[in-house]
């Protein structure tokens, strides 16, 4: 399963000096197609791993809350790091 590492394609917003303001986060779209995996499975492995952004809009009364997840470069290494073993 390991495959080309989208760290190099992950988007991080720079302060002006060179350095990243933010961690590089990378999109679960763009894990799935490192991985050649469909989304649900990046979305399922990520879910409950600590330092992952996630992003929720509404208050859930009446209608279903979609939650946006943004995983930084660093779980992401950890997390393949773990599962290469």
């Amino acid at each position: 399963m390991a495959a080309a590492s989208p760290s190099a394609r992950a988007r991080g917003v720079s302060d002006g000096g060179g350095a990243p303001a933010l961690a590089q986060l990378l999109t679960p779209q763009e894990i799935a197609t490192a991985w050649h995996v469909d989304v649900s499975t990046v979305r399922r492995v990520f879910q409950d791993e600590e330092g992952v952004l996630k992003l929720s809009g509404g208050n859930g009364r009446k209608r279903r809350v979609y939650v946006t997840i943004r995983i930084p470069a660093a779980v992401y290494e950890r997390v393949m790091k773990e599962r290469s073993r």
